[in-house]
């Protein structure tokens, strides 16, 4: 997980223009017409998110796609960290910890239970913006269409649409997000236990079988001579797929599923990590061998 940082002046104002505008034009004759987050076209705002996140998903670091690419899908889902469709009941439960993070507060946000104005009657005057198009209450994740057990492309296994409506601290708001979310040379995130809760089944299920073994995927790439462009290339080379694979590792059995096609594709989403494995010589500069 990396940090996403909401301060840039220029982004924010670019951003907070587009929300203006999609705002303003849904005032029609007096009332407001449509303002909602389903009817409202966020396409520019999505290309906002994902520009600021460097083309990552908030949440698994998976590389999003805004539209189909050599044969991949498009990923990419925004992402409402106060709910959409919020309840007063989950609000009014959660919102002390929501406060606890960056502008989540009656200045910035006004919340809008299950996303539906109160009053269409009543001109908004932002700040603060209604919740379900805030900028400081969206960001951009991946659709969760990933591996089950390193055999089923299952839709919807893990982040945003996994997540649903549940409360998820936002730690991507935190600058040291880096140091409260780790990963070990065997893919297993590492971090204080009062965030389990968020990462593993019971929120955004990312401490499956499968995520550690694509992490460990490429915190193996990141110990070879191998680069992520190698990785990229042998996405629809079955030669290359294998050369790899049996040069990596002692154990190939444990990676004949990521020669399949579909695997490998999967597995070369996740590229970052091989990036915060070579950051992190003191995991990858071990006499740990390949597998």
């Amino acid at each position: 997980m990396r940090h996403i940082n909401k301060n840039n002046p220029k982004i924010r104002k670019e951003a907070l223009t587009i929300i203006l505008k999609l705002i303003q034009n849904q005032w029609i004759d007096g009332e407001y017409y449509n303002l909602t987050y389903e009817d409202l076209d966020v396409s520019e705002l999505e290309n906002i998110l994902v520009k600021e996140q460097e083309g990552y998903c908030c949440y698994c670091m998976r590389t999003l796609r805004q539209s189909e690419i050599d044969g991949s899908e498009r990923n990419v889902t925004l992402e409402h960290i106060i709910p959409n469709h919020i309840s007063e009941s989950d609000f009014e439960r959660d919102k002390a910890r929501y406060s606890d993070y960056f502008k989540f507060d009656k200045k910035h946000i006004k919340v809008f239970v299950h996303g539906v104005l109160e009053d269409k009657k009543k001109q908004l005057k932002p700040p603060p913006f209604p919740h379900f198009v805030a900028y400081d209450n969206l960001v951009a994740s991946c659709d969760g269409r990933t591996l089950n057990n390193l055999d089923i492309i299952t839709p919807h296994h893990c982040c945003n649409n996994y997540r649903e409506d549940r409360f998820v601290a936002p730690l991507f708001y935190k600058e040291n997000v880096e140091d409260l979310i780790r990963y070990d040379s065997k893919g297993n995130i590492d971090c204080d236990e009062k965030y389990v809760r968020y990462l593993d089944e019971r929120a955004l299920n990312l401490m499956t079988y499968s995520f550690c073994q694509i992490r460990r995927f490429w915190r193996i790439i990141a110990q070879s001579e191998y680069t992520v462009d190698d990785i990229l290339n042998a996405r629809t080379d079955t030669t290359r797929r294998n050369d790899i694979i049996d040069d990596i590792s002692d154990n190939s059995d444990r990676w004949n599923s990521v020669r399949k096609e579909i695997v490998w594709k999967l597995f070369a989403d996740y590229s970052w990590f091989y990036y915060y494995y070579t950051r992190q010589p003191r995991i990858c500069n071990t006499d740990m061998p390949y597998s």
